[in-house]
């Protein structure tokens, strides 16, 4: 009996439902935050064409027609040390699911069709943010990689005398 009890207990701890909700992947077609630029480059250079650059101050910007199941065109920026500071890529209609990004009940809800996925840092990985929107109710029209945008706890903006408004 106590047997049969055990393996309950185990079973259902085991069970789906008990599982961690599933998160966004820390990369999108291949790039992940802090690639550098050649290794961006080649990647993409598999996946398209670049379109159109434009230097920001010391930052890059880049536009990049996909050939890509799931993608068309793909936006990002490079920061001054040429390496990926965000991007963004633009999905083929009905092709990128909310759900297929990550479980929606673990997201924040920002819009009417807006997900917000914030992961924690692990393992040697930073913290994230995968921002999914769109017009429709299931598929996304854009799905964005950015470092992640929230505060840790207990960290509030600074009130110093020099960042207030005089």
């Amino acid at each position: 009996m106590r047997r049969l009890l055990a393996l309950g207990i185990v079973l259902a701890l085991a069970s789906p439902a008990m599982a961690a909700p599933r998160v966004p992947p820390p990369e999108l077609v291949g790039l992940s935050l802090g690639m550098p630029d050649h290794e961006v480059r080649v990647r993409l250079e598999r996946l398209g064409t670049m379109t159109e650059m434009q230097p920001e101050g010391g930052e890059r910007k880049q536009i990049w027609r996909l050939r890509h199941k799931r993608y068309g065109t793909l936006n990002l920026r490079l920061n001054r040390a040429l390496e990926l500071q965000w991007c963004t890529a633009y999905a083929r209609r009905g092709r990128v699911r909310y759900t297929d990004l990550g479980d929606t009940t673990a997201a924040r809800k920002a819009g009417r069709f807006i997900w917000v996925w914030n992961v924690p840092a692990a393992a040697g990985r930073a913290s994230y943010q995968v921002t999914a929107r769109g017009t429709d109710p299931v598929f996304a029209s854009s799905v964005a990689l950015s470092a992640s945008l929230t505060r840790p706890p207990g960290a509030e903006p600074s009130a110093a005398p020099a960042d207030s408004i005089r």
